[in-house]
């Protein structure tokens, strides 16, 4: 299991009533591309991510999220995997249950992620293919992020 727990200094971005569009970071030098994502604020419906890390030289590495609960500016819970170009699930590689919790804390916002795997040994899977780089530059980009909001 992998913990990340930040402190934005910034109150959420979203609220129910309002539909907010941003660049969300991406690890570097990694550009994202959304295929679909049929979530719309501020009606949330149970749905998917399907997404493209795609590399300077153009390779594409796929992932589907899975949103299994929902609750409005809180709290979510989705399954997260590998995939092709289709959406279709890579069975061959692990797949992680993503429990997420924004908290408001004075002016800022707590968000917890607490990321499972069925095993130590798709955590090592993972780790091998590069989690732990990913999550670092997503997490410095998001910083970087934040930074430009507060101008």
């Amino acid at each position: 299991m992998v913990t990340i727990n930040i402190i934005c200094p910034f109150p959420r971005l979203f609220s129910p009533s309002s539909t907010i569009e941003y660049n969300l970071p991406e690890p570097v030098p990694f550009v994202l591309r959304i295929a679909s994502s049929p979530i719309h604020p501020p009606i949330i419906t149970l749905s998917h991510w399907h997404y493209a890390m795609i590399c300077p030289d153009g390779q594409a590495y796929w992932g589907y999220t899975e949103y299994l609960t929902i609750t409005p500016i809180d709290h979510y819970t989705a399954l997260d995997g590998f995939s092709d170009e289709t959406g279709a699930i890579n069975q061959a590689l692990p797949r992680a249950n993503w429990d997420v919790t924004f908290k408001d804390v004075s002016e800022k916002t707590s968000v917890e992620t607490i990321i499972a795997y069925q095993s130590s040994e798709d955590l090592d899977t993972v780790i091998q293919m590069g989690m732990k780089e990913g999550m670092t530059s997503t997490l410095e980009r998001l910083d970087e992020f934040l930074l430009t909001l507060n101008k």
